[in-house]
């Protein structure tokens, strides 16, 4: 996301900039495509599943999309833009690790479940027999 060295493809950024402010769609596709590969790779460093990082490039394009009003031009767009990168990322995995953690409780629960579900009963050539490598502790 580093924006060109030259003045004059800098300058053309700015005005690329202003002309997706103010509401010109070909500016506005322009610029989504020139930050797109960058945000992929970073999202594909921060996720390492090419899948997760489809969907937050996504993700973080409708932001940079929604958000280009915000951008004030203090710093270079593709600052802003790795801001925005990030911000999100890291939002996105401190969700997944939430949503991974378990209680004690829904850890004994979800272990219970497996014990009893092995310990089930099944019919094999004409006779019971019950299916169960771990045993509770007496």
């Amino acid at each position: 996301m580093s924006e060109p060295t030259s003045t004059g493809a800098a300058d053309s950024l700015t005005s690329t900039v202003c002309a997706a402010q103010a509401g010109d769609a070909a500016a506005l596709e322009q610029l989504v495509l020139s930050v797109h590969d960058r945000v992929y790779r970073l999202s594909l460093r921060m996720t390492a599943r090419p899948p997760d990082a489809e969907d937050a490039t996504q993700e973080i394009l409708i932001r940079v999309i929604t958000r280009l009003s915000t951008f004030r031009g203090e710093a270079a767009l593709s600052t802003w833009v790795h801001r925005i990168a990030v911000n999100h990322l890291l939002h996105r995995s401190k969700n997944t690790v939430e949503r991974l953690e378990m209680t004690f409780d829904a850890f004994a629960l979800t272990c219970w479940t497996v014990w009893r579900a092995r310990r089930v009963p099944r019919l094999t050539r004409g006779s019971w027999s019950v299916r169960c490598n771990w045993h509770a502790p007496t």
